[in-house]
């Protein structure tokens, strides 16, 4: 399934939201929108800013099958020697999120 996030802006404003990162011309009343041409570059820069902030290794798995197997087994072996922070479900996504 295919969806866009900002269908779901007066939900989030329902449950405690106070702002949101929107695309020029769908900011909304009552929160803070910060709008830009295109949310997911801005979410890729917030992201890329946010994790060089922290000097740890980072392990990505790829690849068209047997991803989530994969990070479970890896997370599993490391995090007997390392803290290890892992997805906690399956994000099939172009974000991850």
């Amino acid at each position: 399934d295919t969806f866009d996030g900002h269908d779901f802006i007066n939900t989030a404003i329902e449950k405690g939201a106070t702002g949101a990162i929107v695309e020029k011309g769908r900011a909304v009343e009552g929160i803070v929108c910060i709008e830009v041409e295109n949310t997911l570059v801005a979410y890729q820069n917030l992201a890329r800013y946010h994790r060089r902030r922290f000097d740890i290794p980072v392990v990505a798995i790829t690849g068209s099958s047997g991803k989530t197997t994969t990070k479970e087994m890896v997370a599993a072996v490391l995090g007997t020697e390392f803290n290890v922070l892992k997805t906690e479900k399956n994000f099939n996504n172009e974000i991850g999120l």
